[in-house]
């Protein structure tokens, strides 16, 4: 769950904007998600997603790495040789084989199939693993997958494929579970790939589809459905405003409920204006504030109470 969608109601609450006000913040923890918004139809305006390897799969790829190269892994945070999907086109989290290492002598790099297949039409996706200190990412990429293509076209890797050009598996023709030596032009090559009769894949990792904007520090930062929905009405920009006030406290370890209260109450009023867009949560806060001043009418005074007690 957002941290929003769970700081709202407690800022709101804590603004002294009344009953209905507080009703309404606490209705927020339960707003629809993404489901809520406006139907997306797709467009070029439609996010992007690329693939990419998160930290724990990083870490399993450094112990895959070979001699010499163990934990060096530079550039290894996306997959390169994938479409850029849209959400609608079906891209989605899911997982990669790696199905082969190997090395130039300066760059490294894993071949893998990534599950949901995509279809990638005769490019290679690769994860490189390392790279020269300084080394460009995209012509690092371009290097790496020149190599698995001289690679093949050598006739030493054996790359089987789906009908849609997808990597599925890859061997050495030998049988062997490595290979070292040169290629065409002086290229010196090392391969490392599963052997005969042992598993068809060195590991199984996760993999990641985000906005390539929104990877960080090697985890997708996702926005959250509620804060989509708010940003999507009317107020999106006093809720910008209130969001980025809440990070700011976070981050200084502030009170957000009293260092956010204009910000707060902008909010509330943006919202109490615009009702064609945010009227179910304005229904839904009434509705708790009639519950609320009804449950209140049965509670005891304090003093009452110590003399019930006391009886």
């Amino acid at each position: 769950m957002s941290r929003l969608r769970l700081l709202l109601p407690r800022a709101l609450g804590g603004a002294a904007l009344g009953v209905g006000a507080a009703s309404w913040l606490k209705r927020t923890v339960a707003v629809a998600e993404p489901a809520a918004e406006p139907a997306a139809s797709p467009d070029a305006d439609a996010p992007r997603y690329a693939l990419f390897v998160p930290l724990e799969a990083r870490r399993a790829l450094g112990k895959l790495t070979q001699p010499g190269k163990a934990g060096a892994i530079a550039l290894g945070e996306r997959v390169s040789g994938t479409p850029a999907l849209t959400a609608e086109e079906g891209a989605s989290d899911g997982e990669f084989e790696v199905l082969a290492i190997a090395s130039d002598g300066s760059t490294q790099s894993a071949l893998v199939a990534v599950y949901p297949p995509y279809a990638l039409g005769c490019r290679l996706p690769i994860v490189v693993l390392s790279a020269p200190d300084g080394a460009d990412a995209e012509a690092a990429e371009a290097a790496a997958e020149a190599l698995w293509g001289a690679l093949e076209a050598s006739g030493r890797l054996i790359i089987d494929r789906t009908r849609d050009g997808a990597p599925r598996r890859a061997r050495l023709r030998s049988g062997e579970g490595e290979w070292a030596g040169v290629l065409a032009r002086g290229r010196s090559a090392t391969v490392r790939a599963p052997r005969r009769g042992a598993p068809l894949a060195l590991a199984r990792l996760p993999v990641v589809a985000c906005a390539p904007s929104a990877w960080e520090k090697g985890e997708c930062v996702r926005e959250c459905g509620f804060c989509k929905f708010m940003k999507g009405g009317p107020c999106r920009e006093q809720f910008v405003a209130w969001e980025a006030c809440v990070e700011r406290c976070r981050d200084d370890g502030a009170d957000f409920v009293h260092e956010c209260g204009a910000q707060t109450l902008q909010l509330k009023r943006c919202t109490d204006e615009h009702p064609e867009y945010y009227g179910a949560l304005m229904a839904d806060a009434e509705e708790a504030a009639t519950e609320r001043a009804a449950i209140s009418s049965y509670e005891m005074d304090p003093a009452e109470a110590g003399s019930v007690s006391a009886n």
